[in-house]
């Protein structure tokens, strides 16, 4: 003990203060990159949790912005006079079908084919029992839209109507949107409604800005049915994960909110928050770290090392 102590005062006064001091201090330095790195990494999740719900957020709104104007376009084509001129006079037989359909189709490209995104199907079934369409009409198509019109009526009895949709998982890549069509020379007469066929990979469009990390998905809902996501869950799993942790910040692995789109339509956002924490909490471990222990830790280290004889040119 007394060689020890001997050996120490050999040093310099400014080597023994080092020596007493320096463990306080690097403790006192682990303490407070802890803490901060702790604040750091919380500061790190929430801004990931807040940047899902900002993109979820963006998604809603541009669905929203295309159905929106998908309703703009079918007002001008249903209360133009081309289109009700066409339609009065296909049910007083003043033209043939075949005139009917091929001026019809101009239009339908004019005011939606060619003006809105992946629309693929248009059709005019008119109260008279008649039926003009942008393709080829079978049984079939007649079946499945008499179906549609069934699930719509409650919302087609509205005086003027809305905008209304049908999804059916029969039909997984098609949603449609319906809406009545009135005489303009007669305007609480009820002529028809115009039913249009939406390819589901619009989405994508409405997406595409938005995909922040690879853990992130998004999808859109009819109420509780899932009629598209980017999810590799198992659409059942999607949509009861969707259910159960709507605005949920607790400590389960996924973290989803839904926006409503308008009265049919919600987008939901599911995020899958054990892979996006990990991969945050790498990055800003790594960041983190290199800032303060290369900038501080080595600093530290380097003064230490020049107070001890035989290491003082270890390194350079």
């Amino acid at each position: 003990m007394f060689s020890i102590t001997a050996k120490f005062k050999e040093h310099s006064i400014k080597f023994r203060i080092l020596v007493i001091v320096l463990p306080v201090v690097i403790l006192s330095y682990i303490i407070l990159l802890s803490s901060f790195y702790m604040i750091y990494v919380k500061e790190s999740r929430n801004n990931i949790l807040l940047e899902h719900e900002e993109n979820t957020l963006s998604i809603a709104k541009n669905t929203a912005s295309y159905f929106s104007s998908l309703n703009s376009n079918i007002d001008l084509l249903l209360y133009g006079t081309e289109i009700q001129s066409l339609i009065h006079s296909y049910a007083d037989k003043k033209l043939s079908p075949e005139e009917v359909q091929s001026q019809c189709n101009t239009l339908f490209s004019t005011y939606l084919l060619g003006a809105q995104s992946k629309i693929q199907r248009v059709y005019i079934v008119l109260t008279d029992n008649g039926i003009i369409s942008n393709q080829t009409i079978y049984n079939s198509t007649l079946e499945q839209q008499e179906q549609k019109l069934e699930q719509l009526s409650e919302y087609l009895k509205q005086p003027k109507g809305t905008l209304c949709y049908y999804y059916s998982p029969k039909e997984p890549y098609t949603i449609t949107a319906a809406k009545n069509i009135f005489d303009i020379q007669k305007p609480e007469k009820k002529i028809g409604i115009l039913l249009t066929e939406i390819n589901i990979r619009f989405m994508e469009d409405m997406i595409t800005e938005h995909q922040d990390s690879e853990y992130s998905y998004y999808s859109l809902f009819q109420n509780s049915d899932l009629v598209y996501t980017t999810s590799p869950y198992a659409p059942s799993v999607t949509a009861s994960m969707n259910m159960n942790y709507h605005s949920h910040r607790g400590n389960s692995n996924f973290y989803a909110i839904r926006y409503s789109v308008n009265d049919f339509l919600q987008i939901g956002g599911l995020l899958n928050t054990t892979g996006a924490f990990d991969q945050s909490c790498m990055a800003s471990a790594t960041g983190y770290f290199h800032i303060f222990s290369l900038d501080t830790g080595f600093r530290c280290y380097s003064d230490f090392k020049n107070h001890i004889p035989g290491i003082s040119g270890f390194y350079h």
